[in-house]
């Protein structure tokens, strides 16, 4: 990739058009005509988005054989859209087997195979067994903010070397972004620390050795922020969920993990953010020691 930052906010900027364009779905209170116009508009955003499915696949390593698969794919919803007949029960079924659904099993593949600096990341075995649209996009935007090349391959705004953690900030250089990479003054006993910072408000971090790899995507709104973070490997499940916003996570009766890995989410005021993605690190530093 010649401009990586670039690619990367075309990429995110896939991802939300996808989002929206899923968020229209049939209601059974439609008239004939709405219900016409609703299939017209569908069927276009079907075929616009697989032109961005595409574009996903060329950012993300081209392949003749994904490439294949989408179009044979979007070909599937479209004649299957076509024979629902405006029926708006059949369009309801359409919506829900071919847009939103997500096979628990996959994603559970998805979060497990998908990691932070694991070097053979491969997106593609994983898209073969994806359904719906929904499908797709978690396993696009799990490849990205996992792939280590990524981050390498962003342009350094500021480095520094704490003991033996190496920090960087990437990409464009916004003022929360530089922050946080001066709070970070402290050993959290990670190898590497990764910062991208992108011109439409929003971050990526990575850090190599906590839970594996740690990473978070913050999206930062006028006064209020949104993180999201994903940690590959739970060490102890007890101290991670302290986590603020986990997903807690669960044992089974012999206290064996049922999933190795976490999720979490929560918004928190743009003043405070900062400090909250530090006591974040912290905590998944904590874990690593008590092990």
């Amino acid at each position: 990739m010649e401009n990586v930052i670039h690619d990367l906010e075309t990429f995110y900027n896939y991802n939300m058009r996808v989002k929206k364009m899923m968020t229209y779905s049939p209601r059974l209170d439609m008239g004939e005509e709405e219900t016409i116009e609703y299939v017209d508009k569908l069927f276009k955003n079907i075929v616009y988005m697989k032109d961005i499915f595409i574009g996903m696949i060329q950012l993300c390593g081209e392949s003749n054989q994904a490439f294949d698969y989408v179009i044979k794919l979007f070909a599937k919803y479209q004649n299957l859209l076509l024979k629902c007949h405006y029926n708006l029960k059949k369009l309801q079924v359409f919506y829900n087997e071919c847009i939103s659904s997500m096979n628990t099993s996959l994603i559970e593949s998805i979060n497990r195979e998908i990691m932070g600096y694991y070097l053979f990341n491969d997106y593609i075995h994983l898209l073969f067994k994806c359904k719906t649209i929904n499908e797709m996009l978690h396993l696009f935007h799990a490849y990205v903010v996992n792939t280590e090349s990524f981050y390498d391959n962003t342009p350094v705004v500021e480095a520094k070397k704490i003991n033996n953690q190496e920090v960087y900030l990437r990409g464009d250089d916004s003022e929360l972004a530089s922050n946080l990479f001066k709070a970070i003054d402290f050993d959290l006993g990670s190898d590497k620390i990764d910062i991208i910072s992108f011109s439409n408000n929003k971050i990526l971090l990575m850090a190599r050795d906590l839970g594996h790899a740690l990473t978070m995507e913050i999206n930062i709104g006028k006064d209020i922020a949104e993180v999201n973070y994903y940690i590959p490997k739970v060490c102890n499940y007890l101290m991670v969920n302290k986590l603020r916003g986990i997903n807690k996570v669960k044992v089974d009766d012999d206290g064996n993990l049922l999933t190795p890995y976490a999720k979490g989410a929560y918004d928190v005021e743009k003043n405070e953010l900062i400090t909250s993605l530090i006591e974040l690190l912290k905590g998944v530093q904590e874990m690593m020691i008590c092990i």
